[in-house]
C-alpha cells in the first residue's frame, strides 16, 4: 500500500512503473483464501467477490477503484480502526456503476454505525441485507443532492435496517424514511428528522398514502420535516407518550418534539 501511494504521488510516471512492477489481472476472483502473489488492480480490473468477509473499507476501496461483481455469500462487517462503519465517502462514476450492478440484498451486512453523509454511496442500502435483529447503534443519512438517494427512491421493495437504537435523516433523505424498516417488536430510542428546504419534503407531501414509522421513544422533526407529522399514520405507528410527554411548535425555530 506505501508503494501504491508514492506511485500515486509522482503522478502518471510513477503509476507506469508500478504496472510493470506487478501483474494487473483484466479478472480477479477476491475469496477467504487469498493469493500469495502481489497484484495490481486498476479500474479495468474485475473483482469477483465471493464466499468471503471483508471490512467495510476494503469494500468501499474495491467499490471506488475496480469493476466489482457480487458472489455467494458476501458480507461487509466493521472497520475495527475506524470511528464509523460506513462513512462520508467520495464517489466516482466507476462506484456508481458498481452499485447499480449489485443485486438487492446480495450483500450480509453486521454494523454498528451507518453514517453518510452527502454522496451517492447512500444508494449502496437497499444491496446490503441487514438481518432485523442486527443493533445498530446509529443510522445517519444526509443527502443535498435528490441523486444522492434516487436508487432508494426507485426502489419497490422495503429496506431492512436492523433494529437502529438511533435514526437522524437530513435534508433529501428524509424522504425515504417510508421505506426504512425498523425490527418490528424494536424501538427507536431517537428519530430525528431536519430539512431546511421545502423541496427536500415536497416528494412525500405530494403522495397521498400515509406512512408508519414503527414504534418511536423521543421524535424530532426540524425545519421543513415537521409536516411530516401530518404525514405519519398514527394508529400503526406508537411514539410513546407519559404525563410529561412535550409536544411543542416554534414558528421561529420550527421545530417539533414528540418525546417520553
Amino acid at each position: 500500500m506505501d508503494e501504491y501511494k508514492k506511485a500515486i504521488g509522482k503522478g502518471e510516471e510513477g503509476l507506469s512503473a508500478l504496472i510493470t512492477q506487478y501483474q494487473t489481472p483484466d479478472t480477479f476472483s477476491l475469496t477467504h483464501n487469498l493469493p500469495n502473489e502481489t497484484l495490481l488492480l486498476t479500474e479495468k480490473t474485475t473483482v469477483t467477490l465471493s464466499n468471503i468477509e471483508m471490512s467495510s473499507q476494503l469494500f468501499f476501496v474495491l467499490l471506488e477503484k475496480t469493476k466489482v461483481t457480487i458472489g455467494e455469500k458476501v458480507s461487509i462487517t466493521e472497520y475495527a480502526e475506524n470511528e464509523y462503519c460506513i462513512r462520508e465517502h467520495g464517489i466516482s462514476r466507476l462506484a456508481l456503476g458498481n452499485i447499480e450492478r449489485i443485486l438487492p440484498n446480495s450483500i450480509g451486512c453486521s454494523l454498528k454505525w451507518v453514517r453518510l453523509y452527502n454522496t451517492g454511496l447512500i444508494n449502496i442500502l437497499p444491496k446490503l441485507r441487514i438481518n432485523e435483529d442486527c443493533k445498530v447503534e446509529w443510522f445517519v443519512l444526509s443527502a443535498t443532492e435528490k441523486e444522492h438517494i434516487a436508487g432508494i427512491l426507485s426502489q419497490d421493495q422495503p429496506i431492512c435496517v436492523g433494529s437502529v437504537e438511533n435514526m437522524n435523516l437530513e435534508n433529501h433523505a428524509v424522504s425515504i424514511l417510508p421505506k426504512l424498516r425498523n425490527h418490528k417488536d424494536h424501538e427507536i430510542g431517537l428519530l430525528r428528522l431536519a430539512a431546511d428546504r421545502k423541496e427536500y419534503v415536497d416528494g412525500i407531501l405530494a403522495q397521498e398514502e400515509m406512512f408508519c414509522v414503527g414504534r418511536v421513544k423521543n421524535a424530532l422533526f426540524e425545519g421543513y420535516a415537521v409536516s411530516f407529522v401530518l404525514k405519519m399514520n398514527h394508529e400503526d405507528s406508537e411514539v410513546e407518550t407519559k404525563k410529561n410527554t412535550l409536544l411543542q411548535s416554534s414558528h421561529k425555530n420550527n421545530r417539533s418534539v414528540l418525546g417520553g
